[in-house]
């Protein structure tokens, strides 16, 4: 006993040198002694003899060849007789044979043994205190590449425990192990369109820590796997994790969806894209489908976030169904724009296709022209929609445009005189909000210093041929204040009307500041 553990405290201290022929001709007789070890009734003494084979056997030795088939009989012999894998000789045998099966490459398990094992250990694969030795055996044996029918029944259970197990560290384990299975056994065509299906399905389990490890493997599963393999079953992953990324109320989830698509798209060929947009045109054409349409252009951006330069193909579907659904959304509001932002309306849709626009003129600016050509009116007309975020996407997405545009006026240009009245109109009435936040603010503020400039541009021209409206104003004063600046209703000059009112929107806001301390310091002073 005591020269087992002075073995198993050297060999875990030292680095021998194998190429010294003295250090070999001295270990070599301990194989022997070692094996002689594993026949002894002492437990103490068999737990320090599985440790000292498993040390021995890793070594160079000219007797390990011979001794270790021996060696691993008279260990599963050992175990068999435990009748459980509760016990600690138990533990320390299936430990000991998982360090064999890993680094002693001349190690054969028969069949028979094999079946022996994948049956005695599955019992405990939900055991917390015993997988970690059930997985180390297991990822050992697939490691070996050693077949038996019944390992692919262990591992359809452990494609539930990576799901369902409250553990991270079992998660996490669970999943290197099905990975490698996947990767390094024959997997026919039916297994795998089961066991991948089964993670399809489980996208939706209930628990996040469930769909969010089932993510984590889909993510490998589309990086490792072969192309030509995973285009076999690209379709049904596809739409499993559209629909996560629409329905998941997990940020995390919704993020990691995202993530394995674009890995997705990037993977596969032009055939598998072609049926992914197939999908997308369905799913944006759906009217009085908010959610689907609004996760169909988002995962158009994703397209677009994948394969940059390489998505320029599929700009004009893009296109097409962005207008579709800005103008489904002009119509829908009927009336709604303003600051009300209790409206009830669809802002999913108009939200996430403005966001996809703005990707698209970002990534591919060749397509700004065609972009600005067919969105910009309704992306201006988006600037009041009743929703905090679809104005911020609409404001930004405006600068852009108006960069775009220059500073300078050109009868060519898609700006007009009545459409950047319009918009002026609409940035003044944002900076009004009483739902305004900061960066917004900043925005506004620059796509009216563009306005501004432009306004300085404009030839007399074409002014004198414009007829200026009354000023769209909800009070007398304001309307009094941009005459008097005008000079009358009808002035012609845009620049002095937009400073105007902008001045007037400055002094309200001061105004009504200053009232609103006043009644504060009021109340103060009554109480």
């Amino acid at each position: 006993m005591f020269g087992l553990e002075l073995f198993n405290t050297a060999f875990r201290r030292s680095r021998f040198d194998f190429q010294d022929k003295e250090i070999i001709a001295r270990l070599d007789p301990l194989v022997k002694l070692i094996g002689n070890a594993l026949y002894s009734s002492s437990e103490p003494v068999l737990i320090a003899s599985f440790k000292a084979s498993a040390g021995i056997l890793q070594c160079p030795l000219k007797s390990v060849p011979t001794s270790a088939p021996i060696i691993v009989r008279q260990i599963l012999a050992i175990i068999r007789s435990t009748g459980s894998g509760e016990s600690e000789v138990a533990q320390a045998g299936l430990k000991a044979l998982t360090t064999i099966l890993r680094e002693c490459e001349v190690t054969v398990v028969k069949e028979k043994d094999l079946l022996f094992l994948i049956e005695f250990v599955s019992p405990y694969l939900e055991d917390p205190e015993r997988q970690g030795t059930v997985f180390a055996l297991l990822r050992a044996i697939v490691a070996r590449r050693l077949i038996v029918p019944e390992l692919y029944d262990v591992m359809t259970d452990v494609s539930a425990i990576l799901v369902t197990s409250q553990s991270a560290q079992t998660r996490e384990s669970a999943r290197g192990l099905l990975l490698q299975f996947l990767l390094e056994y024959p997997q026919g065509a039916g297994r795998l369109q089961t066991t991948l299906g089964f993670f399809a399905r489980n996208l939706s389990y209930e628990h996040v820590s469930g769909r969010s490890s089932v993510l984590e493997l889909l993510g490998a599963v589309v990086s490792k796997f072969d192309a030509t393999l995973l285009a076999k079953h690209a379709e049904m992953i596809f739409v499993a994790l559209v629909l996560c990324l629409a329905n998941d109320d997990d940020k995390s989830c919704r993020e990691a969806s995202s993530s394995v698509l674009k890995s997705l798209v990037k993977k596969l060929g032009e055939n598998e894209r072609k049926v992914f947009i197939g999908h997308l045109h369905m799913w944006a054409s759906q009217r009085g489908q908010a959610q689907l349409r609004a996760v169909a252009v988002q995962v158009y951006g994703l397209i677009i976030d994948a394969l940059q330069h390489e998505a320029s193909p599929y700009v004009a579907t893009l296109l097409a169904e962005a207008q579709e659904i800005l103008d489904h959304s002009i119509q829908s509001l009927s009336g709604g724009e303003g600051d009300n932002m209790e409206v009830d309306v669809e802002w999913q849709p108009p939200y996430q296709t403005i966001l996809a626009i703005s990707k698209l003129v970002q990534t591919l600016p060749e397509h700004m022209l065609s972009t600005v050509e067919s969105t910009q009116e309704k992306v201006i007309s988006h600037l009041l929609f009743p929703h905090a975020w679809v104005r911020t996407a609409a404001c930004r997405l405006l600068g852009v445009f108006l960069a775009f545009h220059g500073t300078l006026f050109s009868e060519s240009s898609h700006l007009t005189l009545p459409l950047v009245k319009d918009t002026a109109e609409k940035l003044c009435t944002q900076l009004k909000s009483p739902h305004l936040d900061a960066p917004l603010s900043l925005q506004i503020v620059k796509n009216l210093f563009f306005v501004g400039k432009w306004f300085c541009t404009v030839p007399s021209s074409l002014t004198g041929s414009y007829t200026e409206e009354v000023p769209n104003v909800s009070d007398d004063d304001e309307t009094h204040v941009a005459e008097h600046h005008n000079g009358g209703k009808d002035s012609q000059d845009p620049l002095p009307w937009l400073f105007s009112k902008l001045s007037y929107q400055a002094r309200s806001a001061h105004i009504a500041r200053r009232n609103r301390s006043n009644a504060s310091v009021s109340s103060v002073h009554t109480a």
